[in-house]
Parts: structure tokens; C-alpha cells; sequence
């Protein structure tokens, strides 16, 4: 009897062990079920949200990831993707402040993330170029050679050297009165550092070198989710926007206010205002002038054709529109005088107040692998001086294996603030090794 009452106690203590051991497995195996379908549901997601951001429907990608941001609040993998559609909406701060958050785990790595906004557009690289240039007064081979590297994640070097061989077509006045061309190199230089900060603060220091004197400049910036605020400084930079400035050593000293607008994907913003006084050897003053700058930009990709069997790939991949509207202005308040040798009262930077309006249209299109095209036209007014005249240009970019780059450019441009707003043509190329 006690045998068998043991026995039996035996069995429902077993068969009560099993139900507790079911009642748990059951719900522990439908967890991981849900989680491993919530993980299919996220990266399904993340996915469209990337289609939507490569075929230019970055509006309709970022309203996706915002509703994911509210069900997947603390995914790494949402944060990685809002820092690499920020950098593609050209907002680097908030692309860096939201890769700050990452940790360090395969694809994921907050330092590369961090890189590539800190170096936004260009990345690592180093270049060489040759501009032409032909202006009124000169004709100007320009060689340049420029770099940047990070050297941390948050920090970042680059630098410019530049040598201009220039021929000018007719003689001109120089600062000690003589009346002679000029036929010869200039070089300039500058290096830079740019520091970002987790919390979208950006800082940039330069120095400056110009034949036999020295430059530095700061800007602080400051990046929030609609764009960018910042000053900047500068003392003795190089100028060669003028024959003038270009032959006599000529520098600048200024300050900057400016904003970044980013409206949405298509339309973007920029504004500043400034103070800027201009000098060259043997003349510390030679010109003072207020100015401002705005420019604004709308692009719009489009799809001729969603079918690339019936018409082929190259109206099946889009192109880009757009649509420029600048303004360039600085109105002088101080123009030097002095004389020269034949006792003239002249100008040593004989410049001009001007508020040049431009207007430009442009298309952009991926000819194949690795080579993009762009044309553009407009028309740019001076409305102190009165003129005008057509303004236009060309880029063509090819790019081998991701690390070779060469770029051919062609333009014209309106200038302000000498001769009632010349014509300035370029054509010229560049060699980029990018890595």
C-alpha cells in the first residue's frame, strides 16, 4: 500500500513538473519568435527606408524612420541609418551628433560613422589641379594642390597650396604709382583644422601664408536639425580676387554671420552678412565694405521612365533638376587714393560697389558606372552697374574603383566689383586619390 501510494505521488510530481516545464517553454519559445519577427519586420523597414533615400524620396524614407524611431527606441541600427540620411540632407552636425551615439559593433562602428560626416562631402583624400582663367586684365595659369585627412574621428586637417602664374593683358596702376603689367608667379597657402563635438558644435582654425606675411582665421558653427548658424574671423587671409590683390600680395580681414537653411530634401538656404576690409603691400587699407550673400537652391530628382527593359537604363536611373537663385554683393565705403608717378590721383584697388542677381538652371545625370555630367545656365545682373549677361558652365566627374577621381570644369561667370562686373571664364581639371 505505502508502495503504491509512493509511487503514485511520484507520477504527479512529475506530471505537475512537466506542466510548469511546458507552461514556461511554450511562451518562452513564442518570445523569441516575436523577437526574431520583429527583427525581420526592423531590417525590412531600415531597407525600404534606404531604397526610398538611394531613388530620391528621402522625405517619404524620413518619415518612415521617424515612426520606427518610436517603436525601436533605442536600436542602434535606426541611429545609424538617421546619421547617414542627415549626411545625405548635407546636415553634418546632426549626422555626427547622431553617430556619437553608436557603439562600436561591426557595420555599425561610431567611428566610421563619425568620419564620415566630419569629412562630408569629400572624404580622405589628396588632388591636383590646372584652372585657366581669363579675365579682363589677365590671363592666369593656376595650379593646386589640396588634401584632408582625419586624424581622429572628431578632428580633421586639410590644406591648400596654390601657385597662380599670371599675365596680365594691360598695364596697370600698382601701389607705388607705376604705370606697368606684370608677368609672373604668386603663392598662397593655407592649412585648417576642423573639430566636431557629440552635441553638433563645430570649430575650425587656419593658418595662412601669403609670400612674405601670415594669416589665421576662426569659425564656430553650430548645427541643429534645420541647419547650421556660425561666425567666422579672419585676419590677413590671401585675396586674389583682383589683379590688383592677386600681383600686390593682397589680403583681407573680415567677419562672417551666416545660415544654413535646410528646408527640406529639395530646397536649401544660405545667408550671411559681413564686413571686410581689403590691403596690399605698401597699402594696410586699401578698401572697406559691408556685404552680404544669399543663395538658394532647389533640386528635384526625376524618372523619365520606371520601365529600364522597354527604354533602357539611362531614363530608368534619374535625373537631377535644379534651380539657382544667388546674390553676391558688398557696397564700399572706403576706397584709398593716392597718386602716381606722374602725379595722377589713382585707386590702388580701384574697386566699385555691386549686388550681382544670378539665376541659373541645372541638370545632372549618371552617364554609366563612375561618370556623372553636369550642365547648367542662367543669366547674372548687376543692379548698381546695370549689366548683365549670360552665365554657364560644365562638370564632368569620373570616378575608378572608388578611389581615383578626375574632374573637367568649364564655366562662365558675371564678377562685382570691378570694371561694372566682368566676365571671369574657367576651364581647367582635376586629379582626386580618395580613400
Amino acid at each position: 500500500m505505502n508502495s503504491s501510494v509512493k509511487s503514485y505521488s511520484t507520477r504527479i510530481f512529475l506530471a505537475s513538473l512537466l506542466t510548469v516545464g511546458l507552461t514556461s517553454f511554450f511562451p518562452a519559445i513564442q518570445a523569441v519568435a516575436a523577437s526574431d519577427q520583429d527583427d525581420a519586420d526592423l531590417r525590412l523597414s531600415l531597407d525600404k527606408v534606404e531604397l526610398d533615400a538611394s531613388t530620391g524620396r528621402l522625405n517619404e524614407g524620413r518619415a518612415l524612420l521617424e515612426q520606427l524611431k518610436q517603436k525601436y527606441p533605442s536600436a542602434p541600427e535606426i541611429q545609424a541609418l538617421e546619421s547617414e540620411l542627415q549626411l545625405q540632407n548635407d546636415n553634418r552636425g546632426i549626422a555626427f551628433k547622431e553617430a556619437s551615439k553608436l557603439g562600436t559593433s561591426g557595420s555599425l562602428d561610431r567611428e566610421n560613422h563619425q568620419r564620415a560626416a566630419l569629412l562630408s562631402p569629400n572624404g580622405q583624400f589628396v588632388s591636383g589641379g590646372y584652372n585657366f582663367r581669363r579675365t579682363k586684365e589677365t590671363y592666369e595659369n593656376i595650379e593646386t594642390i589640396k588634401g584632408q585627412m582625419a586624424i581622429a574621428p572628431d578632428l580633421a586637417l586639410s590644406t591648400t597650396l596654390i601657385n597662380d602664374t599670371i599675365n596680365t593683358r594691360v598695364p596697370f596702376l600698382h601701389t607705388n604709382g607705376t604705370l606697368q603689367g606684370f608677368s609672373g608667379d604668386r603663392q598662397i597657402g593655407a592649412i585648417s583644422a576642423d573639430k566636431f563635438f557629440s552635441d553638433g558644435q563645430e570649430v575650425v582654425g587656419s593658418l595662412y601664408a601669403v609670400q612674405n606675411s601670415a594669416g589665421l582665421g576662426g569659425q564656430y558653427r553650430f548645427w541643429d536639425t534645420s541647419g547650421a548658424s556660425s561666425i567666422s574671423v579672419d585676419f590677413n587671409k590671401p585675396d586674389m580676387d583682383y589683379v590688383e590683390s592677386a600681383v600686390e600680395h593682397g589680403t583681407k580681414t573680415n567677419v562672417i554671420l551666416e545660415r544654413k537653411q535646410i528646408f527640406s530634401e529639395e530646397v536649401q538656404a544660405r545667408i550671411d552678412g559681413k564686413y571686410t576690409q581689403y590691403s596690399l603691400d605698401g597699402s594696410s587699407n586699401a578698401a572697406s565694405a559691408p556685404g552680404w550673400d544669399f543663395d538658394l537652391d532647389y533640386t528635384y530628382p526625376y524618372i523619365f521612365s520606371s520601365d529600364a527593359s522597354s527604354t533602357g537604363s539611362f531614363l530608368a536611373d534619374p535625373f537631377v533638376f535644379g534651380a539657382r537663385y544667388g546674390v553676391g554683393a558688398e557696397y564700399f565705403s572706403h576706397i584709398q587714393s593716392s597718386y602716381s608717378s606722374t602725379h595722377t590721383a589713382f585707386s590702388p584697388l580701384p574697386v566699385s560697389s555691386y549686388e550681382v542677381h544670378s539665376f541659373t538652371a541645372s541638370a545632372t545625370k549618371n552617364i554609366f558606372a563612375g561618370f556623372q555630367a553636369e550642365v547648367s545656365g542662367g543669366i547674372a545682373v548687376n543692379r548698381i552697374a546695370g549689366n548683365s549677361g549670360p552665365i554657364y558652365g560644365l562638370l564632368l566627374n569620373y570616378v575608378i574603383d572608388k578611389e581615383i577621381g578626375v574632374n573637367f570644369h568649364a564655366n562662365r561667370d558675371l564678377l562685382g566689383g570691378q570694371n561694372n562686373s566682368e566676365k571671369e571664364d574657367n576651364i581647367g581639371m582635376d586629379l582626386k586619390w580618395m580613400w
